[in-house]
């Protein structure tokens, strides 16, 4: 066992907890995923103005990187935790191994984005990383620098107006999907750490079939 040879069973144990833990709060996780993003679709898009730096998307995209930020924490954690169970390599008994070449997957396309969770795993999905407050800032300051440096006239200012009302729009749209994104990759992980999760903390055990 590799945190024996290491002497570091107080890691293991503290990555214990996380990982049971993970498993514990993902559920009502997932429902309050689905509660934030239900009230972002709620948001008449059409009613935004763009005239002023949006407050309540400011904080929804704050409320987004806070969360996705504990959640990378938490999943780097679980990687080392299936990592740290990981048996000698052998050339038989290799289900429960193959369960944690699965998981690390997962959570490596989780925390990376782009990756796939396997070999046999054809998608590509975008990871939980996603709109931040700085990249919208950033799109706003680029607009009202443009305007600035121009002479601009009625329909000029028009245009503006629209763009940033655009913008607004745009960032909506990007972050329910950063939510959604977020919610199908833990629900993913805790699935199949759910359902293997005797072959993930022992690994070599004969008995186990594939459940996967």
């Amino acid at each position: 066992f590799f945190g024996r040879i290491m002497d570091c069973q107080w890691l293991v144990d503290s990555l214990d907890d996380t990982f049971v833990s993970f498993l514990k709060k993902t559920p009502e996780a997932l429902k309050k995923y689905e509660e934030t993003v239900q009230g972002l679709l709620a948001v008449d898009l059409n009613a935004l103005s763009g005239e002023e730096i949006n407050a309540d998307l400011v904080t929804q995209l704050e409320k987004y990187e806070a969360e996705q930020f504990a959640l990378t924490l938490t999943l780097g954690e679980v990687k080392k935790h299936i990592v740290l169970k990981t048996p000698e390599i052998k050339e038989e008994d290799n289900a429960g191994v193959r369960v944690q070449e699965i998981a690390i997957g997962y959570i490596n396309r989780a925390t990376a984005g782009g990756a796939r969770a396997s070999k046999e795993d054809n998608s590509s999905d975008a990871g939980i990383g996603g709109s931040s407050k700085t990249d919208y800032y950033a799109a706003r300051a680029k607009l009202e620098k443009e305007k600035a440096g121009e002479k601009t006239c009625e329909k000029e200012i028009a245009l503006y107006n629209l763009q940033l009302k655009e913008l607004d729009r745009q960032t909506y749209q990007k972050l329910i999907m950063a939510w959604r994104n977020m919610s199908f990759h833990r629900a993913s992980i805790y699935t199949v750490l759910k359902l293997n999760r005797d072959k993930v903390e022992n690994p070599r055990r004969r008995e186990y079939g594939m459940a996967l």
